[in-house]
């Protein structure tokens, strides 16, 4: 049996609509459960995210015209160190240029980081060691793997196929950064970091490159939110 891989799986307009539907849906449960029903403390919001990050990875398989034949990550051993040595050199690169930018955009806009809801939270419940780890794991490693697998590895591909890769640049870009966003400042960066996750994957051709790159890229946020 041929396996497919994230940019042979078919997904159809109404795949991706059921899609776009779920992930805002994900996001208002999983959200409304860390916030309100479950509580805020930081196990509460770790249950959240990880309730979130496991939804919609669940997604593309569900939504894929063949379930069964799908072969998420595919890359030859022998490429993998190769892939790792680029992604580091590429996240450092993303993360300055993008550094950059925003320093532009904040100085010409006069554009001002509030702290997330998250930063207000744990800086008012401190997480213990084990809730730092989990902290560390979930946006260092699971994160980055759901995020490309679903954005990249679904969205865009899926949308790309349908109505052409400007328009998958741009629908992707955006739903990452309202995943991510909360003011202004915080929805611009994570879509300039979608923009270089794209173009990462289209010159690589496999999945593995952005989620390299977006690990890599999210350890020094993740340290700055626990220690800071």
């Amino acid at each position: 049996m041929i396996k497919e891989t994230l940019e042979q799986i078919y997904w159809s307009p109404r795949s991706i609509l059921a899609g776009l539907i779920a992930f805002f849906g994900i996001q208002l449960i999983t959200d409304v459960l860390a916030n309100g029903v479950i509580g805020n403390q930081p196990t509460d919001i770790l249950i959240g995210a990880f309730l979130f990050h496991a939804g919609i990875l669940s997604l593309p398989f569900m939504l894929a015209h063949n379930k069964n034949h799908i072969r998420l990550f595919h890359l030859d051993r022998k490429r993998l160190p190769k892939e790792i040595l680029f992604a580091l050199k590429s996240a450092i690169a993303a993360v300055l240029a993008v550094a950059i930018l925003m320093i532009l955009i904040t100085v010409l806009f006069g554009l001002v980081q509030y702290p997330s809801w998250v930063d207000y939270q744990l800086a008012n419940n401190p997480p213990s060691r084990l809730e730092e780890l989990l902290f560390i794991l979930l946006a260092v490693i699971i994160a980055p793997i759901t995020e490309e697998v679903f954005f990249r590895g679904f969205i865009y591909n899926a949308i790309k196929k349908q109505w052409g890769i400007l328009s998958a640049v741009l629908i992707q870009g955006a739903l990452f950064s309202v995943g991510h966003g909360g003011d202004l400042f915080s929805i611009i960066h994570p879509m300039l970091l979608s923009f270089a996750f794209v173009g990462l994957y289209e010159y690589r051709k496999t999945i593995w490159t952005p989620i390299f790159v977006h690990c890599i890229s999210n350890i020094p946020g993740a340290v700055l939110m626990l220690i800071g």
